[in-house]
């Protein structure tokens, strides 16, 4: 009998409102955000056309893996683009969303926070028996610094490449939940 108000992105809001409804609530969504393509895709093509020179690829959300594969898929490549990368997962939830390209996900950092996932690809690159250590890390154009920068400090090359912007929901939008609420009542 509750209402809940679901503001994720429509593609990441489906799954909640469906066992949110299935338990009895009523589950109004209003994406607060938009997923975008980045201001400049000329980065993120560059960094597919050289996906041989990394020694890993590191995820930090879901979104960055989905938007990833459209321009991976864009350019005519599939998971085997990757070759012989090391792919890093920042939790379980991006493991899992990697899975559902095919791609098992080499390190996963056991908590959704930049410095575990930055302690867990040190650990993983000590290991190695490679002596330079080169990192894509495809993200948000607007993103923390702190896993970069980690690695950075280490001694790790990483090339930060947007493969998408976040963006608040047009204003028009507030006036489609307002409806939705007062339908409600």
């Amino acid at each position: 009998g509750k209402r809940v108000l679901l503001l994720r992105p429509e593609h990441q809001a489906t799954a909640t409102a469906h066992l949110l409804r299935r338990r009895g609530a009523q589950a109004l969504s209003f994406p607060a955000i938009e997923i975008t393509e980045p201001p400049d895709p000329g980065p993120v093509q560059h960094a597919i056309e050289n996906l041989h020179a990394y020694s890993l690829v590191a995820f930090t959300s879901d979104n960055g893996v989905r938007r990833f594969w459209d321009f991976l898929r864009a350019s005519h490549r599939d998971a085997r683009a990757l070759g012989k990368a090391s792919v890093a997962s920042i939790g379980p939830a991006t493991a899992a969303r990697l899975a559902a390209y095919g791609v098992t996900a080499d390190i996963v950092a056991p908590r959704f926070i930049a410095e575990e996932l930055a302690e867990a690809i040190l650990a993983h690159v000590r290991s190695q028996p490679s002596e330079h250590a080169r990192v894509l890390l495809p993200r948000a154009l607007v993103a923390r610094e702190t896993l970069p920068e980690l690695l950075r400090a280490q001694g790790i090359e990483v090339d930060v490449v947007p493969v998408y912007e976040t963006r608040f929901a047009p204003q028009s939008e507030a006036e489609s939940l307002r409806s939705a609420i007062a339908a409600s009542d």
